[in-house]
This record gives C-alpha cells, sequence and structure tokens, in this order.
C-alpha cells in the first residue's frame, strides 16, 4: 500500500506520566489547595500555606480534583514543568464572605508560549462550567493574572511570572533507532515504550523484522527499512535485500519491493552501511526513482561524508532528511548525555536534528531520562514524517 504524506497522518504519540499525583494529594489539606497542589511540588521555603483549613464536602474536593487532573493534563502535553510552581497560598481578604479564596503563583521562562498555555487552561474551565472572572496583563515586570470561579463557589487566582533565570529550549529532535531484526529480548522491547515518538528501523530478511515491524506498529510508532547498501569496505549481508553500486534500475526496484514486502507499513528508508553506495550518483538517481514511485521518504544516515544521497533525494522529489549525529557511536567516546546537550545548544525552530541510535542495552536504558528531561524544558519529540511535514 503507498503511503501518502498527509499532516493529517501525524499522531501525537507522547506518553504522560505523574508521580506526584498520588502523594500529593495525601499531604495537603486545603480544599482547594488539596485540588491545586497535584500540580506542583510543595516547598514551605517558597509558599505562606496557612495550615488550618475549612471544613469541605467530599463533593467540593471530587469536583476540584476532576479540574486538577485535566491541569495536570495540560501542563504536560504543553511542557509546563511543575516546576515552575511556586506555590499556593490563602488569599487573606477580610472583606471577603469566601473564605476559599485562593492564589496559586507559577513562574515561566522567557520564550515560553504562555498565551497558549493560558487559553487552554481557559477553555478547559470553560468545559468544567467554572467563569472566569478577571484576566489582566502587565508588561514590564511581564505577569500575567486570571481569576476562576468554581462550581462550588471556590475562588481560583493564578499569577504567572515571567522568569529569565530559567532553562528553556525550542526545536524539534527525531530520534531513530536502527538495527531492529537481530534480537527480540526486553532491551530491545523496551524502545516501544519510550515516553515521546521515535522512529524504528529494521534490516530485512532478519530474523525477528516481521515481528518488530508489528510491533512497532501496535506501539503507534513510524518504521523505516535500515535497507543494506554496499560498504567501502568490509562485507555486507546479502539476501536478497541489498543494494549494489551497478544494480539496473529494475534491480534496484525489485531489491526495494522485497523489502517493502518483509517489513510491512514501512513509510520509507535509511541506508544501513552503504559508504560506497550512498557516494555512487548513478546508484543514488536510481534508488530515488524507484523511491519517488512508491511514495517513500529517505534518511540519508551519512556513513560517507561523500554521501550525495540527499542531494539525490532532493533533486527527485522525494522527502529526505539527513542524519545531524548518532547518539550511541562508541568510536566518538561521548556519553549520551553529553551527545544531547550539545545537539539542543545547536537547535532552533528553523534548525531541527535527527538523531540515530543503535539498539543497544545502554541507550534503551538511557534514552528515556533524557527524552523526559529535555521535553521538560522544551524540546519537542517527534517522528521523521513530522519534520516533514512541517518543513
Amino acid at each position: 500500500m503507498k503511503r501518502q504524506f498527509n499532516a493529517k497522518q501525524i499522531k501525537s504519540r507522547g506518553k504522560i506520566r505523574s508521580p506526584i499525583l498520588s502523594k500529593l494529594l495525601m499531604t495537603l489539606g486545603l480544599g482547594v489547595i488539596l485540588a491545586i497542589s497535584v500540580l506542583v511540588f510543595f516547598d514551605p521555603g517558597e509558599a505562606n500555606i496557612e495550615q488550618s483549613p475549612p471544613e469541605i464536602t467530599n463533593n467540593t474536593l471530587t469536583t476540584n480534583q476532576t479540574w486538577a487532573r485535566e491541569f495536570e493534563r495540560l501542563m504536560l502535553q504543553l511542557h509546563f514543568s511543575s516546576d515552575w510552581a511556586r506555590g499556593i497560598e490563602k488569599i487573606k481578604d477580610s472583606e471577603s464572605f469566601n473564605p476559599n479564596r485562593f492564589l496559586l503563583t507559577l513562574k515561566y521562562p522567557v520564550g515560553y508560549r504562555i498565551h497558549k498555555f493560558i487559553f487552554s487552561v481557559i477553555q478547559m474551565s470553560k468545559r468544567k462550567h467554572y467563569q472566569v472572572m478577571e484576566t489582566y496583563e502587565k508588561f514590564s515586570p511581564r505577569e500575567i493574572s486570571v481569576g476562576i470561579s468554581t462550581a462550588r463557589g471556590d475562588y481560583i487566582q493564578m499569577n504567572y511570572k515571567e522568569n529569565s533565570d530559567l532553562e528553556w529550549h525550542s526545536g524539534k529532535i527525531a530520534i531513530i533507532i536502527d538495527d531492529f531484526g537481530y534480537r527480540s529480548d526486553h532491551f530491545v522491547n523496551a524502545f516501544f515504550e519510550m515516553p515521546y515518538p521515535i522512529t524504528i528501523a529494521i534490516i530485512p530478511g532478519t530474523e525477528f523484522a516481521e515481528q518488530m515491524a508489528e510491533k512497532a506498529h501496535q506501539a503507534g510508532l513510524d518504521v523505516l527499512i535500515h535497507l543494506p547498501m554496499e560498504p567501502l569496505q568490509g562485507e555486507v549481508e546479502n539476501k536478497g535485500y541489498t543494494i549494489f553500486t551497478g544494480m539496473s534500475l529494475e534491480e534496484i526496484d525489485s531489491t526495494v519491493k522485497r523489502a517493502l514486502e518483509n517489513v510491512r507499513g514501512a513509510i520509507g528508508i535509511n541506508n544501513h552501511m552503504g559508504s560506497k553506495a550512498t557516494a555512487n550518483r548513478t546508484t543514488m538517481q536510481r534508488l530515488m526513482q524507484s523511491l519517488k514511485n512508491r511514495n517513500l521518504l529517505f534518511i540519508d544516515s551519512i556513513t560517507n561524508r561523500n554521501s550525495v544521497a540527499y542531494q539525490q533525494a532532493l533533486q527527485a522529489g522525494v522527502p529526505t532528511l539527513k542524519l545531524s549525529t548518532f547518539i550511541d557511536n562508541p568510536e566518538k567516546n561521548m556519553q549520551l548525555e553529553i551527545i544531547m546537550r550539545n545537539t539542543v545548544s545547536q537547535l532552533s525552530p528553523t534548525n531541527p536534528a535527527v538523531l540515530i541510535g543503535h539498539t543497544r542495552d545502554e541507550t534503551s536504558k538511557i534514552l528515556p531520562g533524557e527524552m523526559a528531561k529535555w521535553a521538560r524544558k522544551g524540546i519537542s519529540f517527534v517522528s521523521v514524517l513530522d519534520l516533514l511535514e512541517k518543513q
């Protein structure tokens, strides 16, 4: 089946997990504070929280906790870190007849799309039939305030203050994991449970190729064919799935067809080895013609600095990206954490990165934490298809 490139096909596959929800609900006692505290870390040094809560009904708690859980999901979806919540305090207003008035102070970094987040909070509150009572914005210093009245009569004021000391980065990273198909063990399967989307690259003709393709589709992950190509030195497996220089267009097209039948549902190809093949202009022209006819994309792994594959894909009109860096190349003797930080430092909204790793045990252990860490600081982890659609 041909895969047409359409923005509607891009699916959001980020997985959200919160370790603080149940713990905080047990530790704070104020009515609305109980509901909102699932969103923040309690810091008694920064928040003046009154310790004698007014009596409230279970119905009130249940209603506000439901709202708070949705608020928390918005924070995760829109990269609003719970570290930015400074604290909650009861508003002391002697003239008010409503004792349940609370202030939530939040800070956000320069560059964060705060208006998008606040708009989402307002829309979510309206769906709960809560009323937005007031909003205002100051520009120097930058501060936005939103007041919401709940269905039970509680009043929550949220003050958002810009803070230049907070770390924030903008940009997108697509991570491809190569060499699927040789193994099916705990460490390989861990890649299907990453907290954000990755792209799976499967070597056709390997023992577990078909199984890995099926698992990837079940996990909602995009699949590439990690197609073997002729290297400058050494041997490459040749089970009828390898691209060699000197092949005719018909031979290359037949090889691509066999690979697609073995790795079903693949959206494109990246090269496995191929330092000789990807530097051969005629071979790459023929390969790109085959990919163009089948509506497939191509990712150049840059195994040879003289590779012409990326340029030939552009000329042929094949959707294409190229490697930014490998994340687990032992020859560079760099830790994955250092590579990720270096990559992030070079990102911009117009300069995304394509990182390639492999089905190595250490990578499967470290990568989830690194993705979660940088997502909290603004980085979007996406599929290669998403990068191509947004170009």
